[in-house]
């Protein structure tokens, strides 16, 4: 919960060095990954929606076909967006 609301604040996790880390490798190498973490903050404005989206790539773009060598992976990228207010 902690590192979720860090992400909304400040745009990185406290732990991690690279948004690759937040998503489980495995997921990587096999799926199409989406996560999103969202949240509304009370504030003396008004209510804030905020809103990151994690994705290793959009739904248009083919899946890689998988590699005839295990080490032979080349890396998956991950778009990180962010919202606020929609």
């Amino acid at each position: 919960m902690l590192e979720a609301i860090y992400l909304m604040a400040i745009g990185k996790s406290p732990r991690a060095s690279t948004d690759r880390e937040l998503v489980r490798t495995a997921a990587l190498d096999d799926f199409r990954v989406h996560a999103q973490v969202a949240g509304d903050i009370a504030t003396s404005h008004g209510d804030v929606r905020l809103q990151v989206d994690l994705s290793s790539g959009s739904s248009d773009t083919p899946a890689p076909s998988p590699p005839a060598i295990e080490n032979d992976r080349a890396p998956r990228r991950i778009h990180k967006t962010f919202r606020v207010n929609g």
